[in-house]
């Protein structure tokens, strides 16, 4: 019993404090970015279930056994021999539980220990209706999108084995318009289609009229898979992103009001080519960074230009699709080892500047946030939106009442 209880007391202040600090963090980001909150705690609720569940094991073990001990502690109390004048011996023991630490701390009845049990008490204000929700589109978007990268390398092998013969010309031409189609698909990122470029465009170079050079082959490679990024940036924002902007429940969704979107709006408006520009342009996901900028009605040529560093993701990927490929043709394994190295270092450089990218991107609109509120606030207000966000807001109110987790019969919360 001693045994376990020191396990659970250990469990608790090794994770407790963890579960606490992502409450903090929580009721923060709920403070800081309103309506991004219920997609967040849905995305925690989704990932870290299985951790909280263990979690609410060990709590409701560690108070079984601090139940144990306690009922124990009584009887052994109630057999003591009373003394002459009908006292306890053990007059001074109470109901406490001693730490580890030796102090001492009243007893907690409870099936869960005080402390979680305080922390489900903090939860206890989520709409977990709503929260379940989103949850499910979260699932459901987590297993649509492995799904299609499953089947991405599917695919490109297929469209390999068919186009191998082509001509480079109508090589160039298959892939730009693969690359456009794969770019099209939310779930498709644009690391695999670079290094498809480098792996099919490099060798048709190679065996073209235009000479042997490989090198020549990388830079050719590099240049069309560029063209391919500015032609699916270009049909993202004003084909699939102006076409949503029409419609104020897009705008809605996408929390267009929000300090996060107008601050990111605000760096993206900028007429200068900043470090803050294109590291949001380069480093955000492709499709929802492109349709994102025509959903707020950004001009096209800036958005270009301000992608054009994308380039520096581009070659590392398309070094390493030329390097599986350069391994394929060696039959000496010595130089098969060395031409794996060097495709895995350059997917890992590639690897490296788009994190570089990402975490700038994320930095610089959160110091936006931060530091230039005054000049977020002066930007004008989607009054169509707010309309939409009170409305919604008086109904989720409604909802609210009616649909308290607690308050749904049985069959439904099943």
């Amino acid at each position: 019993v001693d045994l376990l209880l020191a396990l659970g007391r250990r469990v608790r202040d090794k994770y407790g404090s963890f579960v606490d600090l992502l409450l903090a963090l929580g009721r923060r980001v709920r403070d800081k970015y309103g309506s991004f909150v219920d997609l967040l705690l849905a995305l925690l609720i989704l990932v870290g279930s299985p951790a909280f569940a263990a979690y609410l094991a060990v709590s409701f073990l560690n108070q079984r056994v601090r139940t144990l001990r306690a009922r124990i502690t009584r009887r052994g109390r109630c057999a003591v021999p009373k003394s002459s004048d009908g006292t306890a011996a053990d007059s001074e023991a109470t109901d406490t539980e001693t730490d580890d630490a030796g102090s001492s701390a009243p007893y907690h009845d409870g099936w869960l220990t005080e402390r979680t049990a305080a922390q489900i008490r903090g939860m206890g204000t989520w709409e977990f209706s709503k929260l379940f929700e989103w949850t499910i589109y979260l699932g459901m978007g987590f297993v649509g999108t492995a799904f299609v990268q499953a089947y991405i390398n599917v695919i490109l092998s297929w469209i390999i084995q068919i186009t191998k013969s082509a001509p480079f010309e109508l090589m160039s031409v298959y892939v730009v318009i693969t690359g456009v189609v794969m770019f099209l698909c939310p779930a498709v990122p644009g690391g695999p289609i670079y290094i498809f470029a480098g792996l099919m465009l490099v060798p048709s170079f190679e065996n073209s009229q235009y000479g042997g050079s490989r090198i020549l082959g990388v830079a050719v490679s590099c240049i069309i898979s560029l063209i391919t990024k500015m032609i699916a940036c270009a049909c993202q924002q004003k084909i699939i992103g102006q076409s949503l902007s029409h419609f104020v429940r897009i705008r809605q969704m996408v929390c267009i009001n929000t300090d996060l979107m107008r601050g990111t709006k605000m760096i993206l408006s900028s007429p200068r080519l900043t470090m803050a520009k294109v590291s949001i342009l380069c480093g955000g996901p492709d499709w929802p960074t492109s349709v994102m900028c025509g959903i707020m009605g950004l001009d096209l040529l800036p958005v270009l230009l301000g992608t054009l560093p994308v380039i520096l993701i581009i070659v590392p990927a398309v070094l390493s699709g030329f390097f599986v490929y350069v391994q394929g043709e060696e039959d000496d394994e010595e130089q098969r080892r060395k031409y794996g190295v060097f495709g895995l270092l350059s997917f890992l450089a590639g690897a490296v500047v788009y994190v570089k990218f990402l975490t700038r991107a994320a930095a610089v609109i959160e110091i936006a946030v931060r530091d230039r509120q005054k000049e977020i606030e002066a930007l004008p207000m989607d009054e169509d939106v707010r309309e939409a966000d009170e409305a919604e807001a008086e109904m989720r109110r409604a909802c609210r009442r009616a649909g308290r987790w607690s308050g749904l019969p049985g069959w439904v919360r099943g």
